[in-house]
């Protein structure tokens, strides 16, 4: 019997899949048929009776406008919202922008399909000189995008700058009052601990295996368990992804699983790729069987799951 119910949507038709043009990371909006078919999404999920306490979707604008339409068509254009990058589409490298049957006639369909669908071959690599590079880069570029963690808030430089400034004060007090005397306690030296770069969704970079491996059975989402809660963090722009960061972007699960652990209903708007890489999750599905599944743009799809969150019926 179904104890949770999670429904997920692919964008509508993108500009770039109307014209069959490689999109991963460009920031392609939806074509005119796209927002009708993600209209229609939305007023199957309403006519279905279907209410949402909280969104996920990528920091794509065919996700986002996708997952607004929705909003509007079911009456609830005020739920919470968490945008993520972790939920982008996958990034097509040196493939963004080309023509997807001239590639295919240029270097086979079977490579093109593994260039597209394989859980461990990545695309081509992106140059700084190819003409989408400032598209996404753009977007790549601001730290709110970057840092942002994976319940969809930006990391908090802030505080931390905060915490350094009150070291900082009361440093020159403790030592202007020692100059005074009036500290009569020794002034002790302290070290103030910064947070490398990338250590962040819970997963610390200096912890050994073995206190891995604890962190995770301590975990509070024992359904999750199989996944090692890796750490997903780049310098710079990344020229290209496959599924296998997909399996660490989708660290986003650790954010959403307790969501519907707490009962509450959850609508996640996103790509072709990051959705697969949740379905893979979900089912247990293999690294073959992967490539084979294509989901349908703009068409609502609902996951019964039982307590341990496995699949009902889809």
């Amino acid at each position: 019997m179904a104890a949770y119910k999670l429904v997920l949507i692919r964008h509508g038709e993108s500009a770039w899949n109307l014209e069959n043009r490689f999109s991963g990371w460009y920031d392609a909006d939806l074509s005119p048929a796209g927002h009708e078919e993600a209209k229609r999404g939305g007023q199957a999920l309403r006519d279905a009776g279907y209410e949402f306490d909280i969104c996920f979707t990528s920091v794509q604008k065919r996700a986002i406008r996708t997952l607004w339409t929705v909003l509007d068509a079911i009456d609830q254009m005020w739920l919470p919202v968490v945008r993520t990058w972790r939920l982008n589409e996958k990034h097509n490298g040196g493939l963004t922008g080309l023509n997807k049957a001239e590639t295919a006639a240029k270097h086979g369909e079977a490579q093109v399909k593994i260039w597209r669908r394989s859980y461990d071959v990545p695309p081509p690599p992106m140059e700084p000189d190819h003409p989408f590079y400032s598209n996404i880069s753009k977007v790549w570029s601001n730290p709110a995008v970057v840092t942002q963690s994976a319940s969809g808030g930006v990391r908090a430089w802030t505080s931390l700058i905060f915490i350094f400034q009150i070291y900082v004060v009361g440093c020159f007090a403790c030592m202007f009052l020692c100059a005074l005397h009036v500290c009569r306690v020794p002034c002790q030296k302290k070290t103030l601990v910064l947070l490398p770069t990338g250590a962040r969704d819970g997963c610390e970079p200096h912890m050994s295996a073995e206190n891995q491996t604890k962190s995770q059975k301590s975990n509070k989402c024992p359904e999750l368990s199989h996944l090692s809660r890796p750490r997903t963090s780049f310098v710079g722009l990344p020229n290209t992804i496959n599924l296998i960061i997909y399996d660490k972007k989708i660290t986003i699960l650790f954010k959403i699983v307790p969501q519907i652990k707490e009962g509450k209903r959850v609508l996640i708007a996103a790509h072709g790729n990051s959705l697969r890489g949740i379905v893979k999750h979900l089912e247990g599905l293999s690294e073959e069987a992967i490539m084979e599944l294509n989901l349908p743009t703009g068409i609502p799809i609902v996951y019964e799951l039982d307590k341990n969150l496995k699949p009902v019926k889809p």
